[in-house]
């Protein structure tokens, strides 16, 4: 339903359990309790809710139809940006759920009379919630999906489920592939509108490639084992994203793959609001 894309927000609630974070990416693997269930939109938040909550678009991607620009994701975005800066006293996770006023999440929770703590999902639960019971390399369950060459860059088993650089990320002119115009892109072009590949066991969408999401936690190069919730470390220089974009290689769009960033830098981020069933 389109409005579950542009005024309104639907939800999944994911079941509490322990996995394996990280397995098939041979750098690290930690048991991991999730100890309670909790809520994650089905959707990456898109540019038609962004206009719902601010009453503007974003200003990167400025696609041909509107209707096409609504159903994509909110793209080039910065965690600062989204949450708040450490510089402005916020910093997950000795702050906590607070957020800076009036910074896109918390316009989102008074939209909501703040009924929800509605946030980023920590990097734990995001893995947690696109594995989906699995442990494969994409969420599907497929055992024989891989990403040894060529199925590093453009892969096969990929293809059905999310949008990368070689499935409509990226533009082959005749000579190169590029990046769609800003300005006028096409719909089977950059982003791709949430909802269109095949969602996971439980119902979530675009797990795999489209735009990065940010997660909560700071970035470390391992992690402790942990009970939820599992928080990271409690200082950092770069903030985790997961799940890769439609500029990114096939390799880069897998269950495991780690992304981090500067918490001040716009690139080709997104939010997928998370938040626990009680508050």
């Amino acid at each position: 339903n389109p409005v579950y894309k542009t005024t309104k927000m639907v939800f999944r609630r994911i079941p509490k359990g322990e996995f394996q974070m990280g397995i098939g990416g041979g750098s690290f693997t930690n048991q991991v309790v999730i100890a309670k269930d909790f809520y994650l939109a089905v959707f990456e938040t898109t540019q038609g809710q962004w206009k719902s909550i601010t009453g503007s678009y974003d200003w990167r991607f400025k696609f041909v139809k509107s209707d096409i620009r609504d159903y994509r994701p909110i793209d080039y975005m910065s965690y600062d940006f989204l949450r708040g800066s450490t510089a402005q006293g916020i910093d997950w996770p000795s702050t906590g759920t607070n957020v800076l006023a009036n910074c896109f999440i918390d316009l989102v929770r008074q939209k909501i009379g703040n009924k929800l703590a509605l946030d980023m999902p920590t990097e734990a639960q995001w893995e947690y919630a696109c594995r989906a019971g699995t442990d494969t390399i994409f969420n599907d369950g497929n055992s024989a999906a891989n990403i040894v060459q060529p199925n590093n860059e453009t892969n096969q088993y990929l293809n059905a489920l999310g949008r990368y650089k070689w499935d409509g990320g990226a533009v082959w002119d005749g000579s190169i592939w590029t990046q769609p115009s800003l300005s006028s892109a096409e719909a089977n072009q950059g982003s791709a509108p949430v909802g269109l590949y095949t969602p996971n066991n439980w119902g979530l969408y675009d797990m795999h490639g489209n735009m990065a999401e940010f997660c909560l936690d700071w970035y470390a190069g391992t992690l402790p084992k942990e009970i939820d919730p599992m928080v990271g470390p409690t200082t950092g220089v770069r903030r985790c994203a997961r799940g890769g974009h439609w500029w990114s290689a096939a390799s880069g769009c897998v269950s495991y793959t780690r992304g981090s960033e500067n918490p001040s830098t716009f690139y080709w981020y997104t939010l997928r609001f998370s938040a626990p069933v009680s508050w």
